[in-house]
């Protein structure tokens, strides 16, 4: 060290052209001297290393040169040269990056061409560009020109081999983007940038440099916005830079072109393939398939031909396409779509291979069908266009191969051509599936794997293996397994959930397409249908398949007859969803016009049966087209239709059909015992035995007791039926109409008033009663003292008008009470008594719970405010003014009993009319008094208690009121704007409702 510390004072003087001249002789030295005292020994690393962290920039800026120089003369190493440069860019001034940068470009330049092009790293981290980005921010502007630099000054050795050195800093550079700040999204935006317009200079070395921006693309993040502009960004510029290198190479070396070509097929690839990873950001398929439809026009503009490898772009636009639920994006996926087989079409690409198999192609059928129900013209019309070229397609695809061997030399051949994507993708593995299931036998064992993955079925491995099912037969089975666990409230694992929202349409445009296999096509009817159980958004597009298949079936004579009529086997499976059902029947009405042939009115009629056998609420739709058909009573309807049209076969058909029902559902009511007598009544002994084994089925599951009882009151109950609904009406229509005369109640309110008190006198006398006691005696308070409730309060209206949400808020918990009563108990009034059945005396305890607090409440606050006392807060007892939210006197309380004793009394006197109890039961219902006082007192004081905490009151310094929402002239009383004032009525009606409900339970 002692030998070079007078050359290093030297640097330390103060003019600069002094300090150069001393670096100079510091690395002159380290030249020429000997081996204990060179650049590697440790005074030379000393001295080198002094130089390059000295404080003076002509110190550092002739120390960087003569570094540089000394490596390139082979006297120091590269490696201990960049490891010199890195630590003196860490700590030097921000001023002197640049060189640094600058100086370890050079190097990396040097090195890699003395290596020829093959210096490379053990590890990403050692790589010296991940290095310097690494170290600090400031490098990143001039670290882009090294890069481009490299790019340039080495492509001569091949620009795959430069791609291979910048391959760990590109990963690195992607990677670092999900972990860092906006700085490096920015840094890889620039760089990516650079290095794709860089290629627009160098078109024929462009290729490999595509390449390996694509492939870091892939690593690009997904998580949010942010991450979705940034790989907008890098895939915008690439496309344009492919653009500009195709239009550069067309003209010139076929074989370039050719590789180009190929090259844009796996860039578009590559960016529907990570589509699915921001398709739920806005816009991001709209943008998406824009880039695609601009490298595709491209190339046919240019003239090139279609090539096989695009067959992965369509399988990419057929999963989009399932995915897709906004119109633009479908119809330009349509169009693209509609171009790509435009294109194969020109060429005659492939034109044997229909011959051999299904076509990717023909995926698109079933997505394709289901936009035919979009309300867009633009989309139907470009569906129905498609579905006419695809028809085609799908026709001229043989029903089965002759030679197995054949067969799987076509699927080779077909992989062989580049027939199957590059990445395994959604679309790609659904054509896999779907050719090995077209050309293999179709018991072969892979054909499980598909569904092992959220099997967790009725059957494990080893019994599928002994009993071998087909691919189809399984996925129909796992389907009804999942609805059977639907009914059963069972829960779903995470995959099977995903199985039901995410795998419904791509598995039916397998199942669609293998229709038409010889072998195959009813199992794959079977799986559709099953799939429509399972999935209601399935409905419609498979009421269309199958109109679309009936046609084809009906047109093409290679096809056996008896398809036609699988295919319209799978309607009645439909009717499981009951917004199906008008469809379906407007589907078989035509089939039942006057002059059908009987084999088509005949199926049309038993299609019909099968669809009240699945979903009894078909029976409405079939009595009226039987009085449109027929116009006779509905009660006939299947016997009359033999009657009809003196065909027995038919009448089996509809005989078989009752008998069915009444075996799998016989609680069906009054309709399907009318059917059974028809058939009993029947001349034909075949369907008088069905009619008798029906009967049979009903009386097994108890739906018809074979006695008789005298003191049946049938006739009364259904005048019941009839007449108190409209009774209920009538009332509740003079009330409303009353209501709205007088401005108790508003337009809103009175509408839902009708609704209200309909439903409360219709399922009971005694629950109108009390609804109408509550009304009408609130109502007569309100108006008491009208003028005197105009001072206080702020929010006073004429006569108490209400609306339709105070009426919901202050009854509609116990229309659903009371509609729960009617649905367990029938017409029948109950007493309470939970030895009878505790849970209807829960739910009448509630109704009447219900009414005490509002009914309560209601006299309480109207009572009170009139009262001379001054109120208090319920919560600290302090006096505040009238009309303040929880505010509490004397009168007020025992009004709110008084209210709740009221309501007690009603619905004990008219019980005493209605029900029909024992006479202990009879006594004990007078309990119902006091309890009623107890929770119109509670319901009250809860309601003050939550008007005191969670609902504001403010004095208003300018209208001098008590108002219950704060503002600036609005000094603050108590409690916190939370609920308002119906939102406190809700809370302390259930919780009153509930703890009367508990208390009837344990009382009666």
């Amino acid at each position: 060290m002692d030998s070079y510390a007078p050359l290093l004072e030297r640097t330390k003087v103060p003019q600069p052209s002094l300090q150069k001249f001393a670096v100079i002789s510091i690395f002159s030295k380290l030249r020429s001297a000997p081996k204990h005292l060179d650049s590697e020994s440790e005074p030379g690393r000393d001295a080198i290393s002094r130089c390059l962290h000295s404080a003076s920039p002509p110190v550092v800026d002739q120390s960087v040169r003569e570094l540089c120089r000394l490596v390139t003369e082979a006297n120091y190493g590269v490696s201990r040269a960049l490891l010199e440069l890195q630590s003196a860019l860490e700590g030097s001034d921000p001023n002197l990056v640049n060189l640094f940068v600058k100086a370890i470009g050079f190097l990396v330049r040097f090195e890699f061409q003395r290596s020829n092009g093959a210096w490379r790293f053990s590890s990403a981290v050692t790589h010296p560009f991940v290095k310097v980005l690494s170290c600090r921010p400031e490098v990143q502007t001039e670290l882009v020109q090294q890069v481009l630099l490299f790019m340039a000054r080495n492509k001569q050795l091949g620009m795959v081999e430069v791609c291979e050195f910048l391959r760990p800093f590109l990963n690195y550079l992607i990677l670092r983007i999900s972990v860092s700040d906006l700085s490096s999204s920015l840094f890889a935006r620039h760089i990516i940038s650079s290095m794709a317009s860089l290629c627009c200079s160098f078109p024929l070395e462009a290729i490999p440099v595509f390449k390996l921006l694509m492939e870091c693309i892939k690593f690009l993040p997904c998580k949010n916005l942010e991450d979705f502009r940034n790989f907008m960004y890098f895939v915008e510029c690439l496309v344009d830079a492919y653009v500009v290198v195709l239009r550069n190479l067309f003209g010139r070396k076929l074989r370039l072109i050719a590789e180009a070509q190929l090259c844009g097929v796996e860039m578009l690839e590559t960016i529907l393939s990570l589509c699915t990873c921001h398709r739920r950001h806005s816009g991001g398929n709209e943008l998406i398939v824009e880039l695609a439809k601009r490298l595709l026009f491209v190339q046919k503009d240019l003239g090139l031909q279609y090539v096989p490898e695009l067959s992965s772009v369509v399988l990419s636009m057929f999963v989009i396409l399932t995915e897709s639920e906004l119109e633009h994006e479908q119809l330009s996926i349509l169009k693209i779509f509609h171009f790509l087989l435009k294109w194969k079409c020109e060429n005659e690409y492939d034109s044997g291979k229909a011959a051999c198999g299904p076509s990717e192609e023909l995926l698109f059928i079933f997505p394709v069908i289901s936009l035919l129900s979009s309300p867009s013209k633009c989309v139907k019309g470009a569906a129905t266009d498609m579905l006419v070229t695809l028809e085609k397609l799908l026709v001229k695809t043989l029903v089965a191969p002759s030679n197995e061997l054949a067969m799987k030399g076509g699927l080779n051949e077909l992989a062989m051509k580049g027939g199957f994507p590059y990445l395994s993708t959604p679309g790609s593995i659904a054509f896999r599936l779907l050719q090995h299931l077209w050309f293999q036998d179709q018991f072969s064992l892979s054909g499980f794997f598909f569904l092992n993955f959220a099997s967790s079925c009725k059957a494990d491995g080893k019994e599928m293996l002994n009993l071998p099912k087909s691919w189809a037969s399984q996925l129909r089975e796992y389907s009804l397994w999942i609805v059977d666990r639907r009914k059963s409230s069972l829960p779903l694992s995470q995959s099977q959930e995903l199985f039901v929202t995410e795998m419904p349409l791509l598995l039916s445009a397998v199942a669609g397409v293998l229709v038409m296999h010889q072998s195959l096509g009813n199992a794959a009817l079977d799986s559709l249908a099953a799939i429509g159980v399972m999935d209601p958004r399935m409905g419609v597009p498979l009421l269309l398949a199958v109109l679309f298949y009936s046609n084809i079936f009906t047109m093409n004579d290679t096809i056996s007859h008896n398809m036609l009529l699988k295919v319209l086997g799978v309607l009645p499976s439909l009717a499981s969803h009951s917004m199906m059902i008008p469809l379906i029947v407007q589907t078989i009405l035509p089939m039942l016009h006057k002059d059908a042939k009987p084999t088509l009115y005949a199926t049309a009629t038993r299609l019909l049966c099968q669809t009240w056998e699945v979903n009894d609420r078909a029976f409405g739709s079939l009595q009226i087209i039987w009085r449109l058909q027929t116009g006779q009573s509905p009660e006939h309807y299947l016997l009359c239709c033999v009657l009809a049209i003196f065909l027995v076969v038919i009448a089996n058909f509809i005989a078989a059909s009752i008998q069915a029902v009444c075996r799998k559902n016989p609680d069906r009511g009054v309709d399907l015992i009318l059917s059974v007598s028809a058939c009993i009544e029947s001349q034909d002994p075949v369907i008088q035995a069905i009619g008798f084994q029906s009967l049979a089925h009903l009386c097994e599951a108890d739906v018809i007791v074979p006695t008789f009882d005298p003191s049946d009151n049938t006739g009364a109950k259904m005048e019941k039926i009839l007449i108190q609904p409209l009774i209920a009406a009538l009332i509740s229509s003079l009330i409303a109409i009353r209501a709205y005369r007088r401005k108790s109640l508003d337009l809103s309110g009175a509408l839902a008033g009708f609704i209200v008190m309909t439903l409360h006198i219709a399922v009971g006398y005694r629950y109108g009663a009390l609804l109408l006691v509550f009304f009408f005696s609130s109502s007569k308070l309100t108006k008491v003292g009208e003028e005197k409730k105009r001072r206080v309060d702020a929010d006073f209206k004429e006569g108490g008008q209400r609306n339709w949400i105070q009426v919901l808020f202050n009854s509609g918990i116990a229309t659903i009470l009371a509609v729960i009563v009617w649905k367990l108990a029938g017409w029948q009034d109950k007493c309470l008594d939970s030895k009878d059945s505790s849970l209807i005396t829960s739910l009448i305890g509630g109704i009447i719970g219900h009414y005490c607090c509002c009914n309560g409440d209601t006299w309480s606050s109207e009572i009170g405010v009139l009262s001379e006392a001054q109120p208090r807060l319920i919560t600290t007892f302090k006096p505040v003014r009238k009309g303040t939210n929880g505010g509490v006197t004397q009168a007020g309380v025992l009004a709110a009993a008084a209210g709740g004793s009221v309501i007690g009394l009603t619905f004990v006197v008219l019980g005493f009319l209605t029900t029909k109890c024992t006479y202990d039961v009879a006594v004990k219902q007078l309990l119902v008094i006091p309890l009623s006082a107890m929770a119109g007192l509670g319901g009250s004081l809860i309601d003050s208690l939550l008007g005191a905490t969670l609902q504001f009151s403010g004095f208003c310094t300018v209208r001098n009121k008590v108002v219950g929402k704060p503002g600036p002239t609005v000094k603050k009383i108590s409690g916190l704007s939370i609920l308002d004032n119906n939102g406190v009525n809700l809370v302390s009606v259930l919780l009153t409702s509930l703890l009367t409900s508990i208390a009837c339970t344990y009382i009666f």
